[in-house]
C-alpha cells in the first residue's frame, strides 16, 4: 500500500526527514509505538505491508534539523484483505442442475471469505444458453436474490431464454473467483439441458374394451433419457390429483355412470416436460352382457370365440343368438350357451358353416340380442 504526502521542504528549509506513524485505532496519538519509519526529506511517498487483514490509521509529521517533531498531519485511513489462496476454495452450485429453455437458475458460491470477485463469464454461460452474452457476476451483498451480506455466500439469477437451441445433454460451467491479490479458484457446476418430453403410455385393465366395475388397474410405461419424476392422473374431467411418483400397475377408479371412459395421464421429467396420454374403457354396470369378440357384422371362417362379459349375479344361464351368413343366403340362427358361474368372461366356441365345394367360404357373422335367464 502506498502513502503520499505534501512535501513541506519549499517552504521550510530545516526540514530533514519525515516520521510515519500506524494504528488501528482512529485518531490514535503519535508514539514511538506508533511510529513505523522515517522517510527523507527527498521523498514525499512510501509503501507500508501490514502483513494483517485490519483497518489501518496513518499520520504523518516533519522533523527539523535540531529534531524537533512538527504537528500531525491529517489523518488518513484504508482496509487491508488480503485472503490466502486456500481461502478461496469454496463450492459452485445450481438450485436446478436439470433444466429446460426458459427456466429460471439460481447459481450460488459457497466460501468462507468475503469481498471475493467471483464471475461465470459469457463463454461459459454460452454453453448453457448460446443466445446469452451475459457474463454472470454472483454478489454477497444481501440484495435479492442473494440473502444475507457478507456471509460469504455469492449469488446471481439467470434465466434460460426461449432462443437457446444448445442440444439436449450435459455442460460444465467454470467460474472465476478471485481476491484483490489475484489469488485464483476455478470452481466447476455441472447442469443437464433437456427439453425433450418423456416417453408414456397408459392401458386400463391391460387393454380390455370393457369393464364392469369402476376399479380398475392402469398399466403404464415411461422413460426419459434423463429421469422421470413424477406422475399424476385424472378421469375425462381432467381433474387431476396431485402429482405423485410414477409406478408400473396403479388402481383408480373410474368416473360414475355407464358409457366410454377416459383415463388421463402426464408424466413429468426431472426437467418439468410433461407428456400426456390417455386411454379410454367401457364401463358397463347395469345388468347387460356385452360382446368383446367378434364384431358384429365382422367376417369370419373356421373356429372363432365369442367372448361375453356379464355379471355374474344376473343369471346362471347365457344365450347367445348368432346368424351366419353366406353371400345372399342367411343360415339358420344358432343359439350358444354357456354357464354363468363367478367369471365375468364367458368364452365360447363358433364354428363357420362351409360346404364340401366351397370348404374356405368366409361367412358373415350377425349377433343378435343375447338373452340372460335365470
Amino acid at each position: 500500500m502506498q502513502l503520499e504526502w505534501s512535501n513541506v521542504t519549499a517552504s521550510v528549509a530545516d526540514v530533514i526527514y519525515y516520521n510515519v506513524y500506524r494504528s488501528t485505532n482512529v485518531s490514535f496519538v503519535l508514539s514511538s509505538a506508533t511510529r513505523i519509519r522515517n522517510v527523507s526529506m527527498n521523498f514525499n511517498k512510501t509503501t507500508d505491508f501490514p502483513g494483517v487483514n485490519a483497518k489501518y490509521y496513518y499520520k504523518v509529521a516533519a522533523v527539523d534539523n535540531a529534531f524537533f517533531e512538527g504537528p500531525a498531519s491529517n489523518e488518513e485511513n484504508t482496509t487491508i484483505s488480503v485472503t490466502e489462496a486456500g481461502a478461496l476454495v469454496g463450492v459452485l452450485s445450481a438450485n436446478d442442475t436439470t433444466v429446460k429453455d426458459g427456466d429460471a437458475i439460481v447459481f450460488r458460491y459457497s466460501s468462507s471469505a468475503t469481498d471475493l470477485n467471483v464471475t461465470i463469464n459469457s463463454t461459459e454461460m454460452q454453453k448453457l444458453d448460446n443466445a446469452s452474452r451475459v457474463e454472470l457476476r454472483l454478489l454477497d451483498s444481501g440484495g435479492a436474490p442473494d440473502s444475507v451480506a457478507d456471509d460469504a455466500v455469492y449469488t446471481a439469477n439467470f434465466t434460460i431464454s426461449a432462443d437457446n437451441n444448445q442440444s439436449d445433454g450435459n455442460v460444465q460451467l467454470r467460474a472465476i473467483v478471485n481476491d484483490s491479490a489475484n489469488n485464483r479458484f476455478l470452481p466447476t457446476v455441472n447442469i443437464t439441458i433437456d427439453n425433450t418430453r418423456p416417453n408414456a403410455s397408459v392401458q386400463v385393465n391391460n387393454n380390455l374394451a370393457v369393464s364392469s366395475s369402476r376399479e380398475v388397474t392402469l398399466q403404464l410405461r415411461f422413460n426419459d433419457t434423463f429421469g422421470v419424476q413424477k406422475c399424476r392422473f385424472a378421469n375425462e374431467d381432467r381433474d387431476f390429483d396431485e402429482w405423485e411418483s410414477c409406478i408400473s400397475a396403479r388402481a383408480w377408479r373410474l368416473s360414475a355412470t355407464d358409457g366410454l371412459k377416459t383415463v388421463v395421464v402426464q408424466v413429468a421429467d426431472n426437467a418439468e416436460n410433461v407428456n400426456e396420454t390417455n386411454d379410454t374403457v367401457t364401463l358397463t354396470t347395469v345388468s347387460a352382457t356385452t360382446i368383446i369378440t367378434p364384431r358384429s357384422n365382422s367376417i369370419i371362417s373356421g373356429n372363432v370365440s365369442v367372448v361375453a362379459v356379464a355379471p355374474p349375479t344376473t343369471g346362471f344361464v347365457l344365450f347367445i343368438q348368432v346368424r351366419l351368413t353366406a353371400g345372399l343366403r342367411s343360415g339358420i340362427p344358432r343359439r350358444l350357451m354357456t354357464a354363468c358361474t363367478t367369471s365375468r368372461l364367458f368364452p365360447m366356441m363358433l364354428m363357420a358353416i362351409t360346404s364340401a365345394t366351397a370348404p374356405s367360404l368366409a361367412l358373415r357373422l350377425t349377433i343378435l340380442p343375447l338373452l340372460l335367464q335365470r
